[in-house]
């Protein structure tokens, strides 16, 4: 597996996907979120308070994966998913090295670690939970991607970037995929 599946930006806070499956999950993301914005508590964003309902979305269109956190000072600083060795969240996938870079910059100079985490642990950190909204973003994480490059493609790149050959999407979130002639552009001549 590789060390790094991000390229991390301390100077813009931009983070690019090196996975196409992670190219994926970040663009699906930003558009659930521009549609969603004001549904997010306090407006908070996918990265700034707002990781533990895309973490639980992510979870649940992941259904073998499990919730991970970063954990800094005693304290959880950001939720993720875990999905084998990799972690998802708002910026796609990453390895244990890409979220130290991305917390280090996120949180300043000390000592994280990734740990799991509980809904009770996010409690208790005030990070918002909104199981309805993460249900609606989960949905349109997979159906985005079904109209992108398919589902059966998304898994595939899922098995093989993550190295987990038992990894599966949650379909039944998703509406049936549109045969490829509904998706052609029309001629009116």
């Amino acid at each position: 597996m590789n060390d790094r599946l991000q390229n991390f930006d301390a100077g813009t806070g931009k983070v690019e996907n090196l996975s196409s499956a992670g190219r994926e999950i970040q663009d699906a993301l930003n558009l659930s979120f521009a549609e969603h914005a004001h549904d997010f508590p306090d407006r908070c964003g996918m990265m700034d308070g707002g990781c533990g309902i895309v973490a639980e979305a992510l979870v649940s269109a992941l259904p073998s994966s499990t919730l991970a956190g970063w954990w800094k000072d005693g304290a959880l600083q950001h939720v993720m998913c875990r999905t084998g060795e990799l972690y998802a969240d708002a910026d796609g996938l990453s390895t244990a090295e890409d979220v130290r870079v991305r917390m280090a910059f996120e949180t300043g100079a000390g000592q994280g670690y990734l740990f799991p985490v509980t809904r009770r642990d996010m409690q208790r950190a005030g990070i918002p939970m909104r199981p309805d909204l993460s249900t609606v973003i989960a949905d349109e994480l997979l159906d985005r991607v079904a109209i992108a490059v398919g589902l059966d493609a998304f898994e595939a790149q899922m098995r093989e970037t993550c190295e987990c050959p038992e990894l599966s999407v949650n379909r039944s979130l998703t509406a049936p995929e549109v045969p490829a002639f509904f998706l052609s552009p029309l001629s009116l001549d």
